[in-house]
């Protein structure tokens, strides 16, 4: 398991097994924040709540392996942009 990447694998075999792409989407962040009891700090862009999050290069709806393309995150304000995620 590898923190991240590993989330990677498990949608793209969700998505083979049937799931759509914009439910997967929704079960790896609104899901996940609500079944770890923080949903009402993160999980969605909405005022009130932290606002990390993962910046794409190309649309997960249209192919699941794109949740792949990270080109920047956002985490307390700060922008890590690919470079910087490559060196963690």
């Amino acid at each position: 398991m590898v923190p991240g990447w590993s989330l990677h694998g498990e949608l793209a075999w969700l998505a083979e097994a049937g799931i759509p792409n914009d439910e997967l989407v929704r079960m790896a962040t609104a899901d996940a924040a609500e079944w770890l009891g923080i949903g009402d700090t993160v999980g969605t862009l909405e005022a009130g709540k932290v606002a990390d999050l993962v910046v794409l290069g190309a649309d997960p709806l249209a192919d699941i392996a794109n949740v792949g393309e990270v080109e920047a995150v956002v985490q307390a304000g700060v922008v890590l942009d690919r470079s910087a995620l490559v060196d963690l």
